[in-house]
């Protein structure tokens, strides 16, 4: 039921996520930022799950009980909001650290810089579309 073009994606980097978030948790073990870790943990596993449960259906199967319905919806669901909460843990593990440690600051400076250059990018390619939907 699931192209497995994209097992990439779907199933390796959640599970690689998962592995970088515990620990990530290590490190905040007595701090309130691990709730956040484990509830990321808890949206990539339960997202593995449901794709390894998607992937064992066969394509011209019915749902088998009602509830097999909710499962499409719930991977998805899932697998986004751990991309999201993915990168609010790191975006709020490297403010953390950056209160303490130099690199932390490093880092947190050379993610702004990228950021702005991706949003330079951005509109770059944006004014490169209108010009060419005028001219075309």
């Amino acid at each position: 039921m699931i192209n497995i073009d994209y097992i990439f994606g779907i199933l390796y980097v959640p599970i690689f996520l998962i592995i970088l978030l515990m620990v990530m948790t290590y490190f905040h073990r007595k701090h309130h930022l691990r709730y956040l870790y484990l509830t990321d943990i808890v949206c990539f596993f339960v997202s593995i799950l449901c794709c390894i449960f998607l992937m064992r259906l066969t394509v011209g199967d019915p749902a088998l009980r009602p509830w097999m319905i909710v499962i499409p919806f719930l991977w998805v669901g899932t697998i986004l909001a751990g991309y999201a909460l993915f990168a609010a843990s790191v975006i709020a593990f490297i403010a953390e650290h950056a209160r303490r440690h130099r690199w932390a600051k490093v880092v947190a400076v050379l993610i702004g810089i990228l950021f702005i250059g991706l949003c330079l990018a951005v509109v770059y390619f944006l004014m490169q579309g209108i010009q060419s939907l005028k001219s075309g």
